[in-house]
């Protein structure tokens, strides 16, 4: 298996899990070839929500695959939540990815998806509860990645993104209670056709996670 990703500060802290069978290199997943392929596996979570034109980037991938290789995509569909802090938190991050031509709910648009050469041989989408201190941890995190972007300064007070942020940190220290988060995650297995033509590059590559 073969990480891939820009950011060297991530594929300096993911290095320490390395195994003989695993390992990281550094590539834009927007670019084609992979440094690895063909390979017989791609999986992305998470990440087509940060990208523009996600559904030609899923070409891309595909065609990175060997014959009867897999993609598997798992991506938001919804999230539904009851909380009204939540509720800000998702509103900024669903303005501050439209700002950039991405969208946090991109399962819907994936649920589209159907690649030539390849057949979607799953497309369904599984709930996920998570309990309310959990999702508030995970979006505090999250918080310190963009509260400083130029969209965020200029759209939201100061004053506002202080508050949510303190707010978040209070309810992941269980100081005070919140429901839980329920995301509803598409999930999309897409097998590239026997006989097709996959890749340009040598056989023999190892699996390839992106």
């Amino acid at each position: 298996m073969v990480g891939l990703d820009s950011s060297a500060s991530f594929l300096s802290a993911a290095a320490a899990t390395a195994t003989p069978r695993t390992g990281f290199s550094p590539h834009d997943v927007l670019e084609v070839p992979f440094p690895t392929a063909p390979v017989d596996t791609v999986f992305c979570r998470f990440l087509l929500s940060h990208l523009s034109n996600p559904l030609s980037v899923v070409d891309r991938w595909v065609t990175q695959l060997r014959p009867a290789g897999l993609l598997l995509l798992e991506e938001v569909e919804r999230i539904q939540i009851a909380d009204p802090l939540f509720r800000d938190y998702l509103g900024v991050v669903t303005a501050l990815l439209a700002s950039e031509s991405q969208q946090l709910y991109v399962g819907r648009l994936l649920a589209t998806a159907r690649p030539s050469s390849a057949e979607v041989i799953r497309n369904g989408v599984a709930e996920l509860s998570v309990p309310g201190s959990k999702a508030a941890t995970m979006f505090h995190m999250n918080i310190q990645s963009w509260k400083d972007r130029e969209f965020v300064r200029q759209t939201y007070s100061a004053d506002f993104v202080s508050d949510l942020q303190e707010s978040l940190r209070a309810v992941a220290r269980e100081e005070v209670a919140a429901g839980p988060v329920v995301w509803g995650m598409r999930q999309i297995t897409i097998s590239v056709r026997a006989g097709s033509v996959a890749s340009a590059l040598s056989p023999g590559s190892p699996a390839s996670c992106a």
